[in-house]
């Protein structure tokens, strides 16, 4: 038996393999068939295949690749039996007017139910399998229609609590800046570490606080560290309407 090679160099996006087709195990007495093999196997049932086909269809993606093994001191690419069935089943699609893009996903249904049921394809009936699994996709869509029709009512409802949180918490970023310059200018000036003539921005910065607050703070409560590294603890009332602060000329 011939064992899967070690070396592999990722380059391109991975390409789906027969493993990836086929699911669960072999049976043991299953055989890995060399592409000379698949072509005699084709022939020995009246379907006649040329090399370029199935690299042809493998590029299109409607046959995937063979896996590559390690065998007889070299690496080799090998497809599973079931690969006879699909090929024929490929062309007769073919026969009846299905496109190569039409009859992908029919070919990979086939080959997992020929993995899953042990049975030779003339005993598997493919169509009514690909037409039960269609409705039953159709009917999963149409019982989730609702849930998906809710959802998009919450998230329509939802907008504007959103828009407002949003609003919110640009207020939020605002006031806390406003708030922090004018505390600076609070804190420092009661405690006689500027001067207004040093720093009369911080004079803007109380008169904008007072504006911006309109009388919805009542007191202001800090603790700050000072250039010395000493620390302080202040507590600033603030008037519902405080009178403006005259600018220093």
């Amino acid at each position: 038996m011939p064992t899967e090679a070690s070396t592999e160099t990722p380059t391109k996006a991975r390409r789906e393999l027969w493993s990836d087709w086929l699911p669960g195990e072999p049976s043991p007495d299953a055989q890995l068939l060399t592409l000379p093999d698949l072509l005699q196997r084709l022939r020995d049932q009246g379907v006649k295949i040329h090399p370029h086909d199935i690299r042809h269809w493998q590029a299109e993606g409607v046959l995937p690749y063979p896996v590559k093994r390690w065998h007889n001191a070299a690496t080799r690419a090998f497809y599973p039996e079931e690969a006879v069935d699909v090929i024929r089943y490929l062309r007769q699609l073919q026969a009846e007017g299905y496109s190569l893009a039409e009859s992908r996903w029919r070919l990979r249904m086939a080959a997992q139910l020929l993995r899953e049921t042990g049975k030779p394809l003339e005993e598997i009936d493919v169509d009514r399998v690909v037409l039960l699994t269609q409705e039953a996709a159709r009917l999963l869509t149409a019982a989730t229609e609702p849930a998906r029709r809710a959802a998009a009512s919450i998230q329509a409802a939802t907008e504007p609590l959103r828009r407002s949180m949003e609003a919110v918490q640009d207020f939020a970023r605002s006031y806390q800046e406003q708030v922090q310059k004018t505390v600076q200018a609070i804190v420092l000036a009661r405690e006689g570490l500027i001067a207004d003539r040093v720093y009369p921005h911080l004079q803007d910065a109380a008169h904008e606080f007072s504006d911006f607050i309109e009388g919805n703070v009542t007191r202001i409560d800090v603790t700050f560290v000072d250039n010395h590294d000493q620390q302080h603890s202040l507590s600033v009332p603030v008037p519902p309407r405080p009178d403006r602060i005259s600018k220093t000329s």
